[in-house]
């Protein structure tokens, strides 16, 4: 919409109203000055008939002569007549024909009734009609109205210079009004657009006390309010930033467009390669997650939305809801649960772990003592043989709940695990007498001198496990060597069972895992994963390779070396 400025409507608006009142004005006062130049004009010529009537009263007589020189003393028009109207003096009278002199016939029937007649209208002039006692006759003056209609002619002609000179003296006044109120106004427009564009420094300070002065004293109020209120705000918006920058929960704030208004660091962090830039449209930088289609069920349902997606070995939950109920602007909060997941499953597997491996030394404690007291007791050699395994297996009850303990510690990183150099010849050999072989032959290759960083305790129960799944897979023989390479130290074990089928061979670490119809099926199948729990925990790793010739499975621990 196109803008009228105050400082031309209002100078016209004064120039109008000054122009009308003028014209108004100047109309009731020609109205007024007709009627009063019409009652001046019968007073005057009342009072100059009368006078005529006194001069021909005095003169006593009614000569043409006499008559004309009173009408042209009043400036009358004199005409003497009888009570039948008939002229007794001559019938033409300052130019003045008798016939033409208007109510004639009234006049004569009012004079002849001892009345004083006078009348005048407008256009046909003045008519006195006065008794003459002394001629017993009425005299009958007759004045034109051409002096009043001269007169009004005159205030008539003066009406359009005093209606312009209104005019313009209006447009004057406005001009100045306006652009007085022009700029007052001016300055609270160019305030209020400052205030628009964020700029509270500006101020009216009015000093007029009008009603313009108190708007200015309110915006000026306004504005010391709004530059307060901003400034909290953008106190609590940063502080709010800061806070979520700072937060290791990942936070995106999404708008009713589809568009990344905010994400914090994390978020950036979890995202990888594939940044949120503000301002642009969503991504999913996971291909196990769709966030859009997660902002959109937000959005619908109107109520928090959860997910839990793997990405990169990692797990995350996100929880998507709206900003402020029944608001477009979706928050995406992500969670790394990936160690609290981990913690639970170290607990669980612990408990499990522990488990399968407390009950074949607990199992073996509780044979011997059951055969000692079925009567072993009273053959020594029995009761020797019993007490020395249930010697045997306390210490490896001992060793091994010494061990998982500390397993369990590693994997929650409750606390570092102790390292230290471990030969590895003594080790293998140590493990290799606390594992029923069956009459399996145990060919062992190891140098005397290579030794692993390790814990002692977690590394007998590593290769313990690792010979104890062999022995119990192997046909005749089992294969133990050990050597250095760039990776560290490679400690093999190899067996000459049928052999892990290739399409299970991912599988061997996994919990609870056995291969159909093989030996032990009363076991569990947690030997192999505790083995590879146990040399992460020391910071190493495990592999497995079979064929139809048999199994291998290769450990790689950091080779010891001394500071």
């Amino acid at each position: 919409m196109r803008l009228l400025s105050i400082r031309w409507w209002l100078p016209l608006a004064f120039t109008l109203v000054a122009a009308g009142t003028a014209a108004g004005v100047g109309l009731l006062l020609n109205q007024r000055a007709e009627g009063a130049f019409q009652a001046r004009t019968h007073q005057l010529a009342a009072g100059d008939a009368v006078d005529a009537a006194n001069l021909l009263q005095r003169s006593a007589g009614t000569s043409p002569t006499t008559v004309e020189s009173i009408a042209e003393r009043q400036n009358l028009a004199i005409f003497v007549v009888d009570w039948h109207g008939k002229p007794l003096t001559a019938s033409l009278s300052h130019g003045i024909d008798l016939k033409d002199v208007p109510d004639l016939a009234a006049a004569v029937s009012a004079v002849s009734k001892l009345r004083r007649y006078v009348r005048g209208t407008p256009g046909n002039g003045t008519v006195v009609g006065l008794r003459l006692p002394m001629m017993d006759a009425a005299l009958i003056a007759y004045r034109p109205d051409s002096s009043a209609a001269a007169e009004a002619a005159v205030v008539r002609r003066e009406l359009l210079p005093s209606a312009l000179i209104a005019g313009f003296g209006g447009a004057l006044l406005g001009i100045l009004i306006a652009a007085l109120v022009t700029r007052r106004v001016r300055r609270i427009a160019v305030t209020a657009s400052a205030i628009k564009d964020g700029d509270f420094t500006r101020r009216l300070q009015p000093r007029f006390p009008d009603e313009i002065g108190t708007l200015g004293r309110a915006v000026d109020e306004m504005q010391r309010q709004l530059d307060a209120s901003f400034r909290r705000v953008a106190f609590e918006r940063d502080r709010l930033r800061m806070i979520l920058e700072r937060l290791h929960d990942g936070v995106i704030a999404v708008d009713s467009g589809g568009h990344v208004e905010f994400a914090n660091p994390t978020a950036q962090r979890f995202a990888g390669d594939l940044q949120f830039h503000p301002g642009e449209e969503l991504i999913d930088p996971w291909p196990s997650i769709d966030l859009r289609e997660m902002v959109a069920e937000v959005r619908r349902q109107d109520h928090p939305v959860e997910r839990r997606f793997r990405h990169g070995g990692r797990t995350f939950d996100v929880v998507g809801l709206a900003a402020k109920p029944h608001e477009d602007t979706v928050i995406l909060v992500f969670t790394d649960v990936s160690e609290r997941e981990r913690q639970e499953r170290a607990e669980r597997q612990f408990v499990q772990n522990a488990a399968h491996e407390l009950r074949t030394p607990t199992a073996a404690i509780i044979t011997s003592v059951e055969s000692i007291l079925n009567g072993g007791r009273d053959d020594p050699q029995v009761l020797d043989r019993f007490l020395g395994h249930i010697d045997r297996e306390a210490g490896r009850l001992g060793r091994l709940s010494s061990a998982m303990l500390t397993l369990a510690r590693a994997q929650t990183t409750t606390e570092a695990v102790a390292m230290g150099p471990v030969p590895v010849r003594e080790l293998l050999e140590e493990c290799a007498d606390g594992v029923d072989l069956r009459g399996l032959h145990l060919n062992l290759s190891c140098p005397d001198r290579v030794c692993v960083a390790a814990n002692r305790d977690l590394a007998y129960h590593l290769f313990h496990n690792l010979l104890s799944n062999s022995a119990k897979h192997a046909a005749s023989s089992i294969c133990v060597h050990a050597a250095q390479d760039p990776r560290g130290t490679v400690i093999s074990v190899r067996d000459d069972g049928a052999g892990i089928p290739p399409d299970e061979q991912d599988r061997v670490f996994d919990r609870f895992y056995r291969l159909d119809g093989r030996r032990d099926a009363s076991g569990f199948g947690l030997g192999l994963a505790i083995v590879r729990d146990v040399a992460a925990a020391l910071g190493g790793e495990v592999r497995a390779s079979s064929t139809a010739a048999g199994t291998t499975i290769d450990v790689i621990l950091k080779t010891w070396k001394e500071a």
